[in-house]
């Protein structure tokens, strides 16, 4: 299923909604696609009304619902600035113990660079795909009332800031625990280090977790031409079988040889044949030649009863060398 989100003005597409996809899921999509850190939540907005989803809200079902009830409702992403409060949004109230773990993908994202950006271009109306993502963990005794009264976690400068001050002071902050390892110490004495060094520590962070996203990216095109191929192969395999598939129930290699053998006995006939041929064509000249002399004779003995009995014998010589 699709869902269009405005964000910022510009109509973003996602496809691969489920069952299972969260409010949560989507904000993080989103952000990434946009590359702006921050905190983010998503409103449901009809006329002048808006009203902002929870991060474990299902979005097939929310979408299920406004379609039963036939209501025109868009989706807008919306930057939650310091000290800013939603219209409509709950309050935020103290940590309460056993509550839904921390959201990972608000103000944890680190900026992404112009190398990242162009691999990764966002112009216009475009579409996303959801990835997958574990969503809310649930931890033993939570309940999800706790997820109204939970304020949405600190956007990544100000946890940087906090973050500074406590290591220039060298004094405890209350925080919520990072667990980003981009954002834990690497070193022993990286609490002594100055603001240069930890800007030069991040921004080398940075550029490993850049490579690796362009590597994740080049592998991910990768299977996709890999599977592409496959795919090609399977559809020619599908052919060919439905080409050979009736030259094998026609059973060519029997009916050859059928036909190579009656072929060598038609050859064999013929020859006999013209065998026959030959011998009557001989018996035929012999008995044309015998019909001659038999001619020849019968007229030589109609000549000689012919002629007179006193005519020389040189008369019958001339006759006969005459005829």
């Amino acid at each position: 299923m699709d869902l269009t989100v405005n964000v910022f003005g510009e109509q973003q597409t996602l496809s691969g909604l489920t069952e299972n996809t969260t409010c949560e899921e989507v904000i993080y999509t989103l952000a990434h696609s946009i590359g702006r850190p921050g905190r983010y939540v998503l409103l449901e907005k009809q006329d002048r009304e808006s009203r902002p989803l929870l991060p474990s809200d299902r979005l097939i079902h929310v979408l299920g619902n406004l379609k039963d009830q036939k209501k025109d409702i868009s989706f807008h992403l919306e930057r939650i600035e310091n000290n800013e409060n939603i219209t409509g949004m709950p309050a935020a109230a103290p940590p309460l113990p056993h509550t839904v773990s921390e959201s990972r993908f608000y103000g944890r994202m680190p900026p992404i660079s112009n190398t990242a950006q162009k691999a990764f271009p966002m112009s216009g109306p475009s579409t996303a795909s959801l990835p997958a993502y574990p969503g809310v963990i649930m931890r033993p005794g939570s309940s999800l009332g706790a997820i109204h009264n939970r304020a949405p976690p600190p956007d990544y400068a100000h946890v940087m800031e906090k973050r500074f001050n406590s290591l220039s002071r060298n004094t405890p902050v209350n925080r919520p625990p990072l667990t980003n390892a981009c954002f834990e110490p690497m070193h022993p004495s990286t609490a002594s280090m100055p603001y240069e060094e930890l800007e030069r520590l991040i921004e080398a962070n940075n550029v490993i977790l850049e490579q690796q996203r362009r590597r994740i990216y080049q592998l991910d095109l990768d299977a996709q031409e890999d599977s592409r191929e496959l795919m090609q192969l399977e559809r020619q395999r599908e052919n060919l079988e439905e080409v050979l598939r009736p030259l094998r129930e026609a059973n060519w290699p029997q009916r050859y040889d059928a036909a190579y053998t009656n072929a060598i006995r038609l050859k064999s006939a013929i020859e006999r044949t013209k065998g026959a041929i030959k011998d009557i064509q001989r018996d035929i000249e012999v008995k044309m030649r015998e019909e001659a002399q038999l001619q020849q004779q019968l007229f030589e003995g109609m000549r000689l009863e012919d002629l007179p009995a006193n005519q020389p014998a040189q008369t019958i010589h001339q006759g006969m060398k005459a005829f």
